[in-house]
């Protein structure tokens, strides 16, 4: 069961085109994943479609489909929040927690259309949603 520890709807964001060092800020915990997003490098595509990084510390270990173990993900995530979709940007998995280490795995969508995906209701992706859709756009 996932558990909201920071509700930060009201926290305004700045940005700039240039990628800044990442705050991760907790937004809650899973059986399996502490989830964390990237504060510093959200970016507004339009007023309700956001892209921002998650971040996915696993419990335990994972094995990737080439065998290779992992212990964190970062996920670039484009959000609709006028349709409560998403869409996975890129991913890279590491060896280490907190997506240190050099990744053990890449994907890229750049060479394919993005496939939005609904959310389910009260699973980990609705409640990241649910946070990256409240933030506020800065002026």
């Amino acid at each position: 069961m996932l558990k909201t520890w920071l509700a930060i709807g009201g926290f305004l964001l700045s940005f700039s085109a240039e990628a800044k060092d990442p705050i991760w800020i907790n937004v809650g915990t899973s059986d399996h994943a502490k989830i964390s997003i990237d504060a510093a490098n959200v970016r507004f595509l339009t007023a309700r479609v956001i892209q921002a990084w998650v971040l996915f510390d696993l419990t335990a270990p994972e094995q990737g489909p080439d065998g290779r173990m992992y212990q964190s993900q970062k996920q670039l995530t484009r959000f609709d929040c006028s349709s409560d979709r998403y869409a996975l940007v890129s991913m890279a998995s590491y060896p280490a927690a907190a997506g240190a280490g050099s990744p053990v795995q890449n994907w890229d969508s750049s060479d394919a259309p993005l496939s939005f995906m609904h959310t389910i209701p009260g699973s980990v992706m609705d409640a990241v949603m649910s946070v990256v859709c409240n933030l506020k756009q800065p002026r």
